[in-house]
């Protein structure tokens, strides 16, 4: 897209200027310039989709939106710092745009920061979504609604195949991989690694059952631990107990987990390991059919969540399968903006720090971003830039918004939108 186009397109709220995107009226971005730009990156050819792409992302942190990696807010949680907060993790597939859109709106409204938006390798595939245009439609999204501070996209069940795993184990754990590659450079800066499909059941302990969902988590964990933007660390999750199949119990948890810290110890200290651990606690991908038609009412047992928790204190979680509200952390939580991150020539290069540092952020990068703010209720003026550098801002996270540094601020889920919802563990 040419700077003329673009001018046309936002008829003069957004310019660019040598490769910087200024946004010269934020109140007037969220409307059906934002919507055509969209259209544009889903259904464009190559160009046109990589160059609406590229601007999406340079309005967001124009205006203070960024993908974040969630990971330090989970082990903040398994250590104590806060309580009583849950994090749904929602699977948007059909009508992205329109479905997210419909998340930001309630998440503005329950004045909520603590959600991932997430897609599966499976959704991946059967709604020809990849991840670049994924992110860029929910960062789209957040912009329409208003809606600023951390995104957290997420890549869900990026999940090995055991059929395929027994025909050629390595092209099959080379596809997670190079997903994975996609994902982190379209700013997935959380995934889930579901290797619980190659648990074997039938062999005598426990150790040997997951000896092969550990070592192929490791190995797919310190890949992806590579792929790391400076300052970032990607938010990692394994996994214990297909979903669908028996209930976790903690002697199985810490099998899988002393085998999985062992391993990647001795490969590769100092690596940081996972965020959290996903454990089946009665839950089945779209449900359970009854005879009749109807879907048959899902059985948690709370009580696998429990015992698992407490079988660890090392701040992993465990997930189940339900509808919740989303709520917010507690304002005792602090959190800084990320270096900022753009693409180049395309392609992403990105450097930031995860948001729950609570001190400064080592990193500075030339890929800063600045931003001027007149009085408040006049126009803003928000410049990204290559050449410029960010300051530092913390979320208010009794309003949800920024602290110092401010960006301007922006129904309920539908009761049958199933999300998928993070418990966090008791130490």
């Amino acid at each position: 897209m040419t700077k003329t186009k673009t001018e046309q397109l936002f008829e003069g709220t957004v310019t660019v200027t040598a490769g910087a995107v200024t946004v010269n009226d934020a109140s007037r971005i969220a409307g059906p310039y934002l919507d055509a730009l969209v259209r544009q990156a889903v259904f464009g050819d190559d160009d046109q989709r990589a160059d609406a792409r590229w601007l999406i992302w340079e309005i967001a942190q124009a205006v203070g939106i960024y993908p974040a990696s969630i990971h330090d807010l989970y082990i903040a949680r398994g250590k104590g710092a806060y309580s009583d907060v849950t994090v749904p993790a929602i699977n948007v597939r059909g009508m992205a745009y329109d479905t997210a859109r419909a998340v930001f709106r309630a998440a503005n409204k329950l004045n909520a920061g603590t959600f991932v938006l997430e897609i599966a390798r499976s959704e991946i595939a059967y709604t020809d979504q990849r991840p670049a245009e994924y992110a860029s439609v929910m960062i789209a999204a957040a912009i329409r609604e208003g809606f600023r501070g951390p995104l957290f996209i997420q890549g869900d069940h990026f999940q090995i195949s055991s059929k395929k795993f027994a025909v050629d184990a390595a092209q099959e754990a080379g596809a997670v991989k190079q997903l994975a590659v996609e994902a982190v450079a379209a700013g997935f800066y959380n995934i889930d690694i579901d290797t619980s499909t190659l648990v074997d059941m039938s062999k005598p302990t426990l150790e040997e059952q997951q000896r092969v969902n550990v070592e192929q988590c490791t190995d797919i964990a310190k890949f992806i631990r590579d792929l790391q933007p400076a300052g970032i660390v990607i938010s990692l999750g394994g996994e214990i107990g297909e979903v669908g199949t028996e209930n976790s119990t903690p002697e199985e948890l810490r099998a899988y987990m002393d085998g999985f810290n062992n391993l990647l110890g001795r490969e590769s200290p100092g690596t940081e390991g996972l965020s959290k651990v996903s454990v089946q606690s009665g839950t089945s991908h779209g449900g359970i059919v009854l005879p009749d038609g109807s879907i048959k009412e899902v059985a948690i047992d709370f009580g696998t969540l429990t015992k698992t928790s407490r079988a660890r204190s090392t701040g992993l979680l465990a997930r189940c399968s339900m509808v919740r509200p989303l709520f917010r952390t507690s304002s005792s939580t602090s959190f800084h903006q990320p270096v900022r991150a753009r693409f180049t020539s395309r392609r992403t290069s990105r450097t930031c720090c995860s948001i729950t540092c609570r001190a400064r952020c080592a990193q500075r990068s030339t890929h800063g971003w600045a931003r001027t703010r007149r009085k408040s209720g006049s126009r803003a003026t928000r410049t990204s830039s290559s050449s410029t550098r960010h300051g530092k801002r913390r979320l208010d996270r009794s309003s949800g918004r920024s602290g110092t540094c401010q960006p301007t601020p922006g129904p309920v889920l539908p009761g049958h939108m199933t999300t998928s919802l993070s418990f966090y563990s008791s130490s």
